[in-house]
């Protein structure tokens, strides 16, 4: 076979190969395409029909009104906290929240909760302790005598003794004259207090029942050892004028000021009562000659 013959073979061959791979890829694009085609012609009729069943309410498992109600619905509204009621520059506390202002004062203080002892006798200091508790009383931490001042022969923080100061010179201002009667005190003061007021009584009949009506008369004045406030420091007594005896402090123009408006012009300066009026279950009956001092920051 000479060179011409060759290149032209060789020309056909080429030709031949070119038509048959023309032909392959023309199959493949009419097939797959049409596939395809066919696919997303079926995914528009499927949409088109679900659309049409909604729009034309043809569904009757699925109402028309409940495919759309999220178009009506409205936001979910968020409670309204009420508006704190003022007294002045102070919210308005219930007596159970000034209750509940101490005793959070009180576990984030640096006091101390102790065991002690009332007549050092297991069953009779359990039943005193057992009448004390169904009253309400509870356990109270105790200050560190070491960080005690005396003022006006009376033991007290600084900060209480600052506290009082200037609340009895705002008071004077007004022609009232406020003055200390107790502050701090011991378990050993608390308990010659207790015991006093219980004596003369026979230990021996105390768990038999026959001293309650006598017990529940001084627990409605006193706490035992171990359940006072004034163990803290923060707690004080106050008298009005040149009157000492506490129990008619609520009857002085004192206690008028002070207690105006919600307390008003105490929470200036850090005091608000101890045993509030209109409380039940707080240990004794109300003690209006009773303040604890909780700093006016925390009565806001």
């Amino acid at each position: 076979m000479n060179s011409r013959n060759g290149n032209i073979l060789l020309v056909f061959l080429l030709a031949l190969m070119l038509v048959s791979g023309v032909y392959w890829y023309t199959t493949r694009l009419h097939t797959t395409p049409g596939t395809q085609s066919e696919i997303v012609d079926y995914s528009d009729v499927a949409i088109s029909a679900s659309q049409a069943s909604a729009l034309t309410n043809t569904n009757t498992s699925v109402p028309l009104d409940d495919v759309f109600s999220f178009v009506e619905e409205e936001p979910e509204s968020i409670p309204q906290v009420p508006a704190r009621v003022m007294c002045g520059d102070f919210p308005c506390y219930a007596g159970s929240e000034f209750l509940d202002i101490y005793n959070n004062f009180e576990q984030s203080s640096n006091v101390e909760f102790l065991n002690t002892y009332i007549y050092q006798r297991d069953d009779v200091d359990t039943y005193l302790v057992t009448k004390a508790e169904s009253r309400g009383y509870q356990q109270r931490g105790f200050g560190d005598e070491v960080d005690m001042v005396v003022f006006e022969n009376v033991q007290t923080r600084p900060e209480v003794r600052d506290a009082y100061v200037s609340l009895r010179n705002a008071m004077s201002k007004d022609g009232l004259r406020l003055h200390f009667v107790s502050g701090y005190r011991s378990s050993g003061v608390q308990r010659y207090i207790v015991t006093n007021k219980l004596d003369p009584i026979n230990l021996d009949l105390v768990t038999m029942g026959v001293y309650d009506a006598q017990i529940d008369e001084v627990l409605s004045r006193s706490a035992l050892p171990g359940y006072s406030k004034h163990h803290s420091g923060y707690a004080v007594d106050f008298g009005c004028g040149n009157d000492y005896l506490v129990y008619s402090f609520a009857d002085t123009d004192c206690y008028a000021w002070m207690s105006n408006n919600n307390f008003e012009n105490t929470k200036k300066y850090g005091f608000i009562p101890s045993y509030p009026n209109g409380v039940t279950s707080q240990g004794p009956d109300p003690e209006p000659w009773e303040f604890v001092w909780v700093g006016s920051e925390n009565l806001n």
